[in-house]
This record gives structure tokens, sequence and C-alpha cells, in this order.
């Protein structure tokens, strides 16, 4: 397939050239033992849980977001003892960038207000709970992002992997079309049925109908939204500043903290995060631009959306 040469050669020059194999092996040995801790013994998803108040979930949902992007660093530096990674720079990214998902992950205060508000109509409530959920984490990731951008980098680059230059959007459809067998295996797994559709958290029933279309719209597209702060953050902000000081090493940690932020998913989406934040990782860094990102993130998460809204209407 012609259109997705670039990203094959993109792929083998990091592979053949970039990484050290027993490193991204044992990377990889490690993350399917805290994947396995996790689900098997919910650790450290019960003590990360078990928070009584904002601050007391801020600070443990960013010591598990920093040690996910330490304890490759660590393995890392046994491969190879770059000076590049004691720079106070490099460290300074990656506190800030662990604080802001930490932030985005500890918020709640919105939910408190819209129970009040709408504490009389049910329907209407759990749709303004998902939906407002959604723009409050893209706020709150992509405010400071762009704060930083803003005051740091504007006169440097366009904002964070916001740019065109490089950019073509075939080959990530085909990307897309790739994943579609995947996602139709997916569909029909017990523990993805329990967490997808997300569009049914919107109803007291799992109904969709002609008459709430409106409903499921509005949920999907802020749903989507939240997308696009995520590559923002990790394929622009992470990957695109990290690497103009450690090149193609900083691909790996960001993908064990891809990893780390899916704790809370289905097992099989939480394990092939890695891949799929080493595959966004590369192209971004080899394009510095995230639209493909963008593309390959909301298409993925609207077709599990519909392969579950199908499965779940046919059992």
């Amino acid at each position: 397939m012609p259109a997705l040469k670039k990203i094959i050669e993109y792929l083998k020059n990091y592979f053949t050239k970039e990484v050290n194999k027993t490193y991204l092996l044992l990377i990889i040995g490690l993350n399917a033992l805290f994947i396995y801790l996790n689900y098997e013994y919910r650790i450290p998803k019960n003590w990360i849980n078990d928070s009584n108040n904002f601050w007391e979930s801020f600070y443990r949902h960013f010591v598990f977001y920093f040690a996910s992007i330490l304890y490759p660093f660590i393995v890392l530096y046994i491969f190879d003892r770059d000076p590049k990674f004691y720079t106070k720079k490099l460290w300074t990214i990656i506190a800030i960038g662990c604080a802001i998902f930490a932030l985005r992950s500890s918020f709640t205060y919105h939910n408190k207000l819209i129970s009040e508000w709408l504490k009389d109509n049910q329907e209407l409530k759990s749709l303004a709970y998902n939906c407002f959920d959604n723009l409050v984490m893209f706020l709150l990731t992509i405010v400071p992002v762009f704060i930083i951008w803003m005051i740091w980098h504007r006169r440097q680059m366009p904002f964070y992997g916001f740019s065109t230059k490089n950019f073509e959007a075939k080959p990530y459809w085909m990307l897309l079309l790739l994943m579609v067998p995947l996602i139709v295996w997916a569909s029909f797994q017990t523990d993805f049925l329990q967490q997808y559709p997300k569009v049914y958290g919107i109803f007291h029933y799992n109904n969709l109908t002609a008459e709430n279309w409106k409903s499921v719209a509005l949920f999907e597209l802020c749903y989507g939204i939240d997308f696009i702060s995520i590559e923002s953050f990790f394929r622009g902000f992470m990957i695109l500043l990290l690497g103009r000081i450690i090149g193609y090493k900083c691909i790996i940690p960001i993908a064990c903290f891809y990893v780390g932020i899916h704790f809370w998913k289905p097992m099989a989406e939480t394990a092939s995060s890695f891949f799929g934040g080493m595959l966004l990782g590369v192209l971004a860094l080899e394009t510095k631009s995230i639209y493909g990102g963008i593309m390959v993130h909301l298409g993925i998460a609207w077709l599990m959306e519909v392969g579950a809204i199908i499965v779940s209407s046919i059992k």
C-alpha cells in the first residue's frame, strides 16, 4: 500500500537505528507486569482511587504518572548514560506534564455544581455530567499547554504539533482501516462492553432512538473533543519538547506514561496503548505534526462507540 510507505519508513528507521531492542523488550515485560498487577490485584488503582479530597487525589495521580515515566528512564540509563538525562529542562517538562495530567484526573468540582443545578432532571444531569466532564478535561489540559507555548515557544514553533507542513491524511486513513478488525474483535469482549459505548452513560437505559439523536450527537462531539487535548498533550507538548532534548529516546518513556492513563480502561486497550503511543510518538517526532494522531485517535474512539452500540443491540 503506497499510502503507508512513508509511515513504514519512519518506523523502520526508528526500530533499526534508534531503539535498543533489549531495552524495548525489557520495558514491554515490565509494562506487562504492571498491567497484570493493576487488573489482577488493583495495584495501584485502589491506592489512587482511595482519595478523600482533591489534593490527595492530585498528589496520588502525580506520583503515579511521574513513576510511570521515571522507571523507563531508569532502565534506559542502564543502556545509555546520556548526560542529557540529567538536564533540569528535561525534568521540568516532565514534572509540569505530570502535574497537568494529575490536575485533569483529579478535578471534579464541576460535577457538584451540575448535581445541584439539575437535581430534578436525571437524564439531563447524566448528559451534562458526561459532556462537561469531557469539556473540562479538554480545557484543563489544553489551556496550561497553550499558556506554556505562549510564554516559551510561540516564536520557535507552531502550537505544539498543529502544523500541516509535513502532514498527509491518506496514510492515516489506511491506519484506521487496518484497525477495524481489531475494533470488531474488541467489541465482542465482555470487559469492553462493560465500558463502551460511552454514550450509554447519558441514559437511564441503553436505548438509542430517533428522538434522542441530538443528545447522542452532542455527547459524541464532547467525547471526541477531549482526544484533541490528549494528542496535543502527549504527542505535541511531551513528545515534541522532550524530543528537542533527547530525540527518539523520549518515545518509550512517554508511551509508558500513556499506558498509565489507561489503567482504568479495559485491559486489552491498556496493553495496546503502549504500541499505539510508540507509533504516534514516532510519527509526531518525524512530521512535527499531530493532525494524523488526532485523526487516528478520534477515528478509533468513534469506531469503538459504533462497534459497541451494534454488538450491544444484537446481544
